[in-house]
C-alpha cells in the first residue's frame, strides 16, 4: 500500500508487515491470476506501474515480480450498504475468510446476488457498478484488492517523460463512497428489501 502508515512506519512494525504480507502472496497470485483471464490488459498494466515503481516505495508489501495490486483493505465485520468505489477504482477482487453464514454478494444494477464464501474469489468493476454485501451470522474478513487508476496515470505520466516512479506516489490513498443509489435493508428473515432487487444466481 502506498500510503505513509505502510511506508513510514518503525522497525519493530516492519517486520510485522513483512510477515503479513508474505502470508498474501498466495492470494494475491490467484487474483492476480482471475483479473487476467478477465481483463488481461488492465492486469498487465497494473503490474508494469508497480514494476516501474522504486524499491524503497514497494517495500514491504511487493512480494513479487509479477504484483498488480498496490492497495490491499481487510475489512472486519464490515457491513457495506449499496455504494460504487471511488478515488480511480477500475477493478477491484476480493476474498472472504471466516466462520460465518450468509453475506451474498450483490450486484443492483444487474438485480442478482451470489453466494459469496470463504475459499471465493471475486472480481467487479466497482467504480461503474452498484454493490453491497448483505448481512451475515458469525465472523467475516473480507481482502480487497486493487489499484488506484491515479498512481497507474502518474506512473505513465513519469515513464513519458523520461523519469523513474518516485515523486509524490505515497500521497495516494483510498475513497470509497459508502452510499449510492439507495439503502439496503435486511428484516429478521433475512429478506433482501430495497429500492434495488437481486435475483438469486
Amino acid at each position: 500500500m502506498i500510503t505513509p502508515d505502510t511506508n513510514k512506519v518503525g522497525a519493530r512494525v516492519r517486520a510485522h508487515q513483512h510477515d503479513l504480507f508474505t502470508s498474501l502472496r498466495n492470494i494475491s497470485y490467484l487474483k492476480r491470476f482471475l483479473l487476467g483471464a478477465i481483463e488481461k490488459s488492465q492486469r498487465d498494466e497494473m503490474q508494469n506501474t508497480i514494476h516501474s515503481l522504486r524499491p524503497r516505495y514497494k517495500e514491504p508489501w511487493c512480494k513479487s515480480n509479477t504484483e498488480c495490486f498496490s492497495l490491499r483493505a481487510c475489512l472486519v465485520n464490515l457491513l457495506t450498504q449499496p455504494h460504487v468505489d471511488c478515488g480511480g477504482v477500475e477493478w477491484a477482487m476480493l476474498a472472504p475468510f471466516g466462520n460465518f453464514t450468509g453475506a451474498e454478494f450483490c450486484i443492483a444494477d444487474i438485480e442478482r446476488r451470489f453466494d459469496f464464501q470463504e475459499e471465493n474469489i471475486a472480481g467487479i468493476r466497482g467504480r461503474r457498478l452498484v454493490h453491497f454485501t448483505r448481512k451475515w451470522a458469525g465472523s467475516r474478513i473480507c481482502l480487497v484488492s486493487t489499484m488506484h487508476s491515479d498512481l497507474m496515470r502518474q506512473c505513465a505520466d513519469m515513464h513519458d517523460s523520461g523519469d523513474s516512479a518516485s515523486g509524490n506516489v505515497s500521497g495516494v490513498a483510498a475513497k470509497t463512497n459508502w452510499s449510492r443509489k439507495g439503502q439496503a435493508e435486511v428484516s429478521e428473515g433475512g429478506k433482501f428489501e430495497s429500492s434495488h432487487r437481486c435475483k438469486e444466481q
